[in-house]
């Protein structure tokens, strides 16, 4: 049987939804790039 979302998870999924299509809005996502992550990892 599956379980059905509640209301405050719906609006919580929404909200991160939103903030992502802001992001893409606003120009501020980029191709995944293994190689950038990995060298900003270890500049730490």
């Amino acid at each position: 049987m599956k379980r059905i979302p509640q209301p405050e998870e719906l609006a919580t999924l929404k909200a991160d939804i939103d903030m992502g299509l802001a992001d893409l809005a606003d120009d501020r996502v980029q191709n995944f790039d293994a190689p950038r992550i990995t060298d900003a990892g270890e500049s730490y």
